[in-house]
């Protein structure tokens, strides 16, 4: 570049450099100016180099093919996922930090970062954090198996540069909770072309964190039947007890025979499926009636002291025209508190000395005083009918120091009639209840 005519100063001229720096320099002293600036798009090089030409009036213009080079700050980014292997349909959280070291000062990034997939989020500096990096995160839940890319964009900002990192997330199948599946029809036994309703029952069997199973369950027979709906299935609704579902079906058999209903779970998203079966009885004709029973329970012992056991029988008895030794067990129960032994409360039927009696017997102990109902049920057998009896047990407290007998005597004159009573109190508790064959008595001792 010249001077112009009349300007006696040495010719100068101004150089662009890579740098970011404009150097003027003089041929003979070497003298230089440098002028220098960050932060200047490249676009706009030329122009700035214009105006600063044009504060030198003695110089004229030049152009170049070289444009000026930004002085943006070159961020690291990278991407973690915590947890980094998850089931598939779990989620896991994604971070995006990007940091600024690069040399010469550093300044902590700001702006947007695109998670793929993820979705954008905003960068933000914690205050705790001595470094120049900004972190921001997102939620992905994947929903297939397998490694998982996750990518992340930084946008950059007025003094960083864009920058990407990655990461990958193994993604493993879920892991399902266990259920069962049951099976009942109501009625279980009945005759061919009449219908019958069956239920399927499918509880979470999940030591901890049990959850209500959704879903299908689809019936199928092994016999030769008709199911309504047609399709076979139904749609699971939520039961009364915590963590189980249950949906029905009606059936209704063509031939005669054991018919075996199964219900199959198909599973949802976080069970796994399973299946039940039940073996329902089809007959041709009508199945017989069953025989009418009564069931009788008397304990060893009608008073007892509190913590003492007795022994509680229950006789069944066929009623019927045609009596048969009724067969089954029978469960005993109480109105108040103690234990049973068994700690089922079950005992099973043995034919008693009776064509058409049976009896079983539990032990039954008290924990707390006064009068206990004590209640055996026979649960019937295939010709029997279901009956229940029931025997009240006396429970007194435990005896100590004096004790006072009290007797009193009811209708003692009517003793040919069964309707004579001794009524034996002790302490004021009753402990017996017996027939009297007095014409009168009554009185308490020590």
């Amino acid at each position: 570049m010249h001077s112009q005519p009349g300007d006696h100063r040495p010719a100068q001229r101004l150089h662009c450099h890579r740098d970011g720096h404009v150097h003027n320099s003089h041929n003979a002293n070497r003298d230089s100016i440098v002028y220098s600036w960050r932060r200047l798009h490249a676009r706009r090089g030329q122009r700035i180099v214009r105006d600063l030409l044009d504060q030198h009036p003695t110089h004229s213009t030049s152009s170049g093919d070289n444009a000026l080079a930004t002085s943006l700050r070159t961020p690291t980014a990278t991407v973690t996922c915590a947890p980094a292997s998850v089931a598939v349909n779990q989620a896991t959280i994604c971070t995006a930090t990007v940091a600024d070291q690069a040399a010469g000062t550093a300044s902590i990034p700001t702006g947007t970062v695109t998670f793929a997939p993820g979705g954008i989020c905003t960068l933000s500096h914690s205050s705790s954090d001595p470094n120049p990096e900004s972190t921001c995160s997102v939620t992905i839940t994947p929903t297939v198996t397998g490694q998982l890319s996750v990518s992340a964009d930084y946008s950059g900002d007025s003094t960083h540069a864009s920058g990407q990192g990655s990461t990958t997330v193994n993604v493993t199948p879920a892991i399902l909770n266990p259920t069962s599946a049951s099976v009942s029809c109501v009625p279980n036994t009945l005759t061919i072309s009449s219908p019958t309703t069956c239920t399927a029952t499918v509880t979470d069997t999940s030591v901890s964190g049990a959850m209500t199973p959704t879903g299908t369950v689809g019936f199928t027979t092994n016999s030769t039947g008709t199911f309504t709906p047609t399709s076979t299935t139904c749609t699971l609704a939520a039961g009364t007890t915590a963590a189980t579902a249950s949906c029905s079906v009606s059936y209704t058999p063509t031939v005669a025979g054991h018919h075996l209903i199964t219900g199959s779970y198909s599973s949802d998203s976080t069970h796994s499926g399973s299946t039940g079966s039940l073996n329902l009885a089809v007959s041709s004709t009508t199945p017989p009636q069953l025989h009418s029973t009564k069931t009788n329970v008397s304990c060893s012992q009608g008073s007892v002291q509190v913590n003492t056991p007795t022994t509680c029988t229950a006789k069944v008895t066929d009623n019927s025209t045609s009596p048969t030794v009724p067969t089954g067990t029978v469960t005993f129960t109480t109105n108040a508190a103690g234990t049973f032994s068994p700690a089922s409360a079950t005992c099973t039927l043995v034919a008693g000395n009776a064509p058409k009696i049976a009896t079983c017997s539990v032990s039954y102990t008290p924990t707390v005083t006064g009068k206990q109902l004590i209640t055996g049920s026979y649960n019937g057998d295939s010709s029997h009918a279901k009956s229940s009896g029931g025997f009240t047990v006396n429970v007194r407290s435990s005896l100590t120091g004096s004790v006072l007998l009290t007797f009193n005597g009811y209708d003692l004159g009517n003793i040919d009639n069964g309707l004579s009573q001794l009524a034996v109190l002790v302490n004021g508790q009753l402990a017996m209840d017996v027939p009297a064959s007095l014409d009168h008595l009554t009185g308490t001792g020590f």
